[in-house]
């Protein structure tokens, strides 16, 4: 594993079940607990998507301990889970622990930011990557740069930070911040079309977020 290299890092729930159900409290956790282990491991993140059952990141190691991060991310998100959930068991699917796809250059890292914003309308959940309900690093939030969460007391000790901050920065390959997120919006943009007539053409609607919210965690994908 070589420094300052770029990744899609995606990893499931058990069963695909839909233990990260889109809520307050469960986007809240999950933007807190990626920002404490972005600082604590100086780790870049570029774009995050929390699906249900699964979560993208696209990110870059600066350090070469993508691995350490990995396993305080899951564990304390994990932890969360169980006590928002009331789950007894484990929350990632065993086995493989994660996957990490290195990323080659400018190309692969737009397509897979591309990827991440637009799944919750591929997967036919949403009609747009902002009517997600869950947490997501929409084009807005790029821009922005930054994405907020508060102390979920459910599991963090008292004396861990009130408010933090999830720096939301461009990928080291492309040297223009205002180039990358131009031809970022393009390819979302011909994307989303791309997507939505699939999607007619299979004759599927999309499921909306508010029965997204009212899936049970329990559940899980019959396909």
């Amino acid at each position: 594993m070589l420094p300052n290299r770029s990744y899609l890092v995606t990893r499931r729930c058990i069963g695909r079940r839909f233990l990260l159900r889109p809520d307050d409290a469960l986007n809240n956790a999950f933007v807190y607990c990626l920002a404490l282990a972005a600082k604590r491991y100086g780790v870049k993140v570029h774009a995050l998507g929390a699906m249900s059952n699964h979560y993208h990141l696209v990110l870059t190691d600066p350090e070469r301990v993508l691995p350490d991060f990995m396993a305080w991310f899951n564990r304390q998100l994990a932890m969360c889970v169980k006590r928002l959930r009331r789950w007894d068991e484990v929350v990632w699917e065993p086995g493989v622990t994660y996957s990490a796809v290195e990323l080659g250059g400018p190309a692969e890292v737009l397509d897979k930011v591309a990827y991440t914003l637009l799944n919750p309308v591929s997967a036919g959940l949403v009609r747009s990557p902002e009517r997600w309900p869950g947490a997501l690093s929409t084009l807005g939030m790029l821009r922005a740069g930054t994405m907020k969460a508060k102390h979920p007391t459910l599991w963090f000790k008292d004396n861990a930070p009130e408010d933090v901050s999830l720096a939301l920065t461009v990928p080291p390959c492309f040297s223009d911040p205002s180039g990358y997120l131009h031809a970022l919006e393009a390819l979302v943009a011909s994307r989303l079309g791309q997507v939505r007539a699939e999607l007619r053409r299979q004759g599927r609607g999309c499921l909306g977020r508010t029965r997204v919210r009212k899936t049970a965690v329990t559940d899980q994908p019959t396909t």
